[in-house]
């Protein structure tokens, strides 16, 4: 088995709603080590951390945010989470405004 620890995925000043950042390839599973999310909005929101199985289960995170007065509100987070095959993981915004950057490890299966 072949581990490889790298940025999953990144979102930049994201708009309104959920985007994905990343899914695991085949052949891999992946392990979601840490997830920095930073408000640049002038006001306060929400970021969605949601994870899409392929089993059609949802596991959702909500990360309050207090508004951006000059460098913004961050939040580095460290869920540790094994994704299979097809599971997707994404990062969501109550208002435009998000950074964020998902780092880990992909793991082969061959």
């Amino acid at each position: 088995m072949t581990v490889h620890s790298t940025q999953l995925g990144a979102v930049q000043n994201a708009a309104i709603g959920l985007h994905t950042i990343y899914t695991v390839p085949s052949g891999k599973r992946t392990i979601v080590k840490s997830v920095w999310i930073r408000n640049t909005a002038a006001a306060a929101q929400t970021a969605t951390i949601r994870f899409n199985l392929a089993s059609g289960a949802i596991v959702q995170l909500f990360v309050p945010l207090a508004a951006s007065p000059g460098a913004g509100s961050s939040v580095l987070l460290s869920p540790w989470v094994v994704l299979n095959v097809g599971d997707v993981f994404q990062l969501g915004a109550s208002a435009t405004g998000i950074d964020g950057i998902a780092s880990g490890a992909e793991l082969s299966l061959v």
